[in-house]
C-alpha cells in the first residue's frame, strides 16, 4: 500500500472511531438528562394520599423507584466507561500522531474499534 493510501486509510479509520466515541458521549448525556427529568418529575408530582391529608410524592412508591433508579445507575456506569475510554483513546491518538508503529498499538486499535462499535448501541 502506498504511503498516501495508508495515511488516508488510517485517517478515515481514526475519524470513524472518534465519531463513534462522540456518539457514545451524546448517548451518556441523553441518558443522564432523561433520568434527571424522570426523577425530578416523580419527586414533584403528588398523587393519592389519605382522604384528608397531604398527597404522597410519586417517587415515594417503591415501584416508581424500581423503574427510575436503574436508569440513573446506567447513566453513571456509562459515564464512567466513557470517561475512561476517552482517556485511553486520546493516549492512543497521541501515540499514532507521534508516528509510533508497533504490534501493541495495532492490537490496541482493534480493541478500541471493538469497544467503540459495541458501546455505541448500548449508550444510544
Amino acid at each position: 500500500m502506498s504511503p498516501k493510501k495508508e495515511c488516508t486509510t488510517r485517517s478515515t479509520s481514526l475519524q470513524a472511531k472518534d465519531s463513534r466515541i462522540g456518539i457514545i458521549g451524546k448517548g451518556v448525556i441523553a441518558c443522564g438528562l432523561a433520568a434527571t427529568i424522570g426523577i425530578r418529575y416523580s419527586a414533584c408530582r403528588k398523587q393519592f394520599g389519605p382522604a384528608k391529608g397531604e398527597e404522597i410524592p410519586v417517587l415515594d412508591y417503591p415501584l416508581q423507584r424500581h423503574r427510575l433508579f436503574p436508569f440513573l445507575a446506567g447513566h453513571f456506569t456509562l459515564r464512567t466507561f466513557q470517561n475512561k475510554f476517552w482517556e485511553h483513546f486520546t493516549g492512543y491518538m497521541m501515540r499514532v500522531m507521534q508516528g509510533e508503529k508497533s504490534t501493541e498499538l495495532a492490537d490496541f486499535a482493534k480493541e478500541i474499534h471493538a469497544l467503540s462499535s459495541s458501546a455505541k448501541p448500548v449508550a444510544t
